[in-house]
C-alpha cells in the first residue's frame, strides 16, 4: 500500500500517571517530572506544560509500541490495556492514559524521589 497512510486508532491504558511540576520563580517557566516513566516535560505556561507531558507519555509509548516492548512494560508498571493493540504495521497508535500533574512547593520537592 505504497503512499498509503497509516489510520490511527485510540488505545486506552488503564492506570493513574503522577506527574510532579514546579514552576521556576525566576524564568516562571514549569518544569514536570514523571518518575514512573522515567521522562521530564516543560512548557512556558500550564497549558503548555500539560501538552508537553501528554506528548512525552505518547512518545514513548510510541517508541516502545514499536520496538514490540508495550507489553511487558505495561505489565511491569502494573497497568493493563482496555482495548487490544493493533498490528504495527497496521495503524498508528494514540494512547490514552489518564495522568495528574501536582505542583510541587519546591524544586527540591520536584526533584525528591
Amino acid at each position: 500500500m505504497f503512499g498509503q497512510k497509516k489510520r490511527q486508532v485510540i488505545v486506552r491504558v488503564q492506570a493513574q500517571v503522577p506527574w510532579r511540576a514546579h514552576r521556576d520563580p525566576e524564568t516562571e517557566h514549569w518544569v514536570g517530572v514523571c518518575d514512573a516513566l522515567s521522562i521530564t516535560a516543560s512548557g512556558e505556561t500550564w497549558d503548555d506544560l500539560w501538552e508537553g507531558a501528554a506528548d512525552a507519555i505518547q512518545l514513548l509509548l510510541k517508541d516502545l509500541f514499536e520496538d514490540g516492548e508495550l507489553r511487558s512494560f505495561l505489565q511491569e508498571a502494573g497497568w493493563h490495556l482496555q482495548d487490544p493493540l493493533p498490528q504495527p504495521t497496521s495503524v498508528t497508535p494514540r494512547f490514552d492514559v489518564p495522568f495528574t500533574l501536582n505542583p510541587t512547593e519546591s524544586v527540591e520537592e520536584l526533584l525528591a524521589v
